[in-house]
């Protein structure tokens, strides 16, 4: 595909979805006319970016567009390069466009559940929220990018509020958005510094930033760790992930955490790598405690956590922090000169960026299944949904695998990639790293038992057994749409052959990972071998076949069942019910998801300094028990100890400063003055 060809695709899919978002306001009155044009256009979008992307990443093309003329004097100047589309924007492309077809697909039977109002405001801001993230991708310049960045906020942010009557979407809202401009904040401070040294906007002036002094580099990499690393989600700068998505529509909730967290995990990559270049080692091991810290908290709170979107919100902030990690060892390996271990690094965190956004997608998606056929969030009021929603319950499952990095699926290929390059950056000498690295890899190993034990949990909490506490059902569940379902399968495919053929696709990363790293991969196979198995370094260090593992799994499996086939035949099988000690069995006897992760509240009660709350109900005369509710809760560390005292502290200084507004404009004038005097006197001196 010729260079204008792929920018000429990249244009006509902009406009399909900027066409697409005017189709709610002109078919406002014929609901289910809109929702299928919209679709429609939404998909067509959707193909043609992923086409391009697609062709630019295989055949490592660098494409950009010069403006010829000055659009503003201070925007731009003459050959400025505002749009880049390289490999590695590609990549993150990609992506964006696959997960947008399939959320498209999936919103056209969901969002018929919401209000005439608010379905014309999905489908208004949803193509918009698609070119947003797609121009913060491929913008080469500076006030081009905090424009869509900011542009990508604030439509994330109505989509959230779709239900804004609701009070917790409200408070959801609110803290997104303070939160993301706070980021925001730290990347004008870093591309004002930029324009100082550099005299211009044009990213391709950056690479100046290579030449600075350690300590400059190191304040730009705080402020790209804090600015995109506020959007990502990393600790503790989270707070409004675990807010945003349970509130937000669940196709919303699968496009910012599958899709949009990486678009801030694309800036963080690029600035660094392509910018600043070669970091102080403090920068790595700094960012390697961050990210482990973000790996096994967000994995902890998240296996405690009792409603469906909320779990899953926190699972995102334990995998921002896994590629964060993938991030810190590329880092420590670039710094240390090893140029092919880094490359290593960045390919595990590539092939995790892919796996997360496939299986939290459809998890999140599947959290939309259960609560369109529910009309209910709260685990430990469901049970008992495989019988009523066979397919739905599939999906769940194989999502689960994948998050919990079981073979085959896509999660345990990336991870397993993760702890490679883990191992890889152990082979230096240095203390500091000996210390830090093994640490980092078993909290790394810890956060993905809990991964395993909360996917679990989630399959029995809501799938099987009975539903709890004879509660019914808002709602009469049956399996969704046929339209849901797809979506979801496609998904659930994608898992599988990500995971099982991921030595055919990994190659296929060859020149992002090259143009990120700036190390060539001697040989056509790229960290493979035969096409059949990942080798990070060489088969005696570590390789791994995922098709052999999927042939091993398969014939266990059918030998097993063999196995217990034969030797029932054999034996004499009486069914009896349950002993119960004489007692009725009931619902109310079953494992809540609460009492499931119990004994994790007992064993790091430290960190989850767990919130115990008892009921007790008794009948008429007061003698006798009628019912006790125990409640045990985790409580936000970050939330409760470090942001809920800073919002009382900005509270009270408000109303001391409240006073100096007096109404007086002489007394407004003389601030202006003070101000003034301070001012020369800072210039003067």
């Amino acid at each position: 595909m010729a260079k204008p060809m792929v920018f000429l695709f990249f244009v006509t899919s902009t406009l399909i979805f900027l066409a697409s978002s005017f189709i709610p306001i002109l078919l406002k009155k014929q609901k289910d006319l809109s929702i299928r044009t919209a679709t429609f256009f939404n998909i067509a979008g959707g193909l043609t970016g992923l086409l391009f992307s697609l062709a630019v990443l295989a055949f490592g093309m660098d494409i950009s567009y010069q403006a010829n003329y000055d659009i503003l004097t201070f925007i731009s100047t003459q050959n400025s390069e505002l749009i880049r589309i390289s490999s590695v924007s590609a990549f993150f492309l990609s992506i964006i466009y696959f997960i947008s077809i399939i959320c498209s697909l999936y919103s056209a039977s969901y969002i018929r559940e919401y209000k005439d109002s608010e379905i014309t405001s999905i489908l208004f801001f949803f193509p918009i929220f698609i070119i947003a993230m797609a121009m913060v991708i491929v913008s080469n310049h500076a006030v081009v990018f905090l424009i869509f960045w900011e542009l990508m906020s604030l439509v994330s942010y109505f989509l959230v509020m779709t239900e804004h009557e609701n009070p917790k979407t409200r408070t959801a809202g609110f803290t997104y958005l303070i939160m993301t401009h706070f980021g925001t904040a730290f990347l004008l401070t870093f591309f004002g510094i930029m324009y100082s040294y550099s005299g211009s906007f044009d990213f391709k002036d950056y690479i100046i930033a290579s030449t600075f002094s350690d300590t400059l580099k190191t304040s730009l990499f705080i402020m790209l760790l804090i600015g995109f690393g506020t959007k990502a989600g990393i600790v503790p700068l989270h707070i409004w992930l675990p807010l945003a998505h349970p509130q937000a529509p669940a196709h919303i909730s699968a496009l910012m955490s599958g899709v949009m967290v990486k678009v801030a995990i694309y800036g963080f990559l690029r600035f660094n790598f392509e910018f600043l270049g070669t970091l102080n080692i403090w920068c790595g091991i700094s960012l390697l405690v961050i990210a482990s810290i973000t790996t096994l908290l967000g994995i902890m709170y998240s296996v405690v956590e009792t409603n469906l979107k909320k779990s899953l919100a926190y699972s995102t902030i334990e995998n921002v922090g896994i590629i964060f990690t993938g991030i810190s060892c590329a880092i420590i390996l670039r710094t240390l000169g090893k140029i092919e271990f880094s490359a290593f690094a960045i390919t595990a965190l590539f092939y995790h960026i892919i796996a997360h956004a496939l299986f939290k997608s459809l998890l999140f998606l599947n959290s939309g299944a259960v609560i369109y056929a529910t009309h209910e969030t709260d685990m430990d009021k469901m049970g008992g949904l495989i019988n009523k929603m066979p397919y739905t319950s599939f999906y769940f499952l194989m999502g689960a695998m994948s998050m919990a990095s079981l073979p085959p699926m896509a999660g345990f290929i990336s991870e397993w990639l993760t702890f490679q390059s883990i191992l890889l950056t152990l082979k230096s000498q240095l203390t500091i790293i000996k210390i830090c690295v093994p640490l980092a890899g078993a909290m790394l190993a810890l956060a993905s038992s809990l991964a395993c034990f909360g996917a679990v949990r989630g399959m029995f909490s809501i799938f099987l057994a009975k539903n709890r506490e004879k509660h019914k059902y808002q709602h009469t569940p049956e399996e969704v749409p046929y339209l849901m379902k797809i979506s979801m399968l496609i998904l659930t495919i994608f898992c599988f052959v990500f995971g099982i053929f991921s030595p055919l696709l990994i190659p296929n990363l060859k020149y992002a990972v090259t143009a990120l790293s700036g190390c060539k991969i001697a040989g056509s196979d790229f960290f493979t071998y035969n096409s059949s198995y990942l080798v990070p370094m060489h088969r005696e260090f570590a390789s791994i076949s995922p098709i052999f593992v999927f042939c091993v799994l398969i014939a266990m499996t059918l030998g097993l069942k063999f196995i217990f086939s034969f030797m029932y035949s054999k034996m004499k099988i009486r069914v009896y019910e349950t002993w119960s000690c004489g007692a009725d069995i009931d619902s109310t006897m079953e494992y809540t998801p609460e009492s499931y992760s119990q004994p994790l509240m007992v064993v790091f009660k430290k960190i989850y300094r767990p919130r115990t709350e008892i009921e007790v109900k008794h009948n008429q005369d007061r003698y006798i028990t009628k019912k006790v509710t125990y409640t045990q809760t985790a409580v936000p560390f970050f939330e409760y100890y470090f942001y809920k005292p800073l919002t009382r502290f900005v509270l009270i200084l408000s109303n001391y400063m409240k006073k100096m507004q007096v109404g007086y404009v002489h007394v407004y004038l003389l601030y202006i003055f003070i101000t003034l005097l301070t001012l020369l006197f800072v210039a003067r001196h």
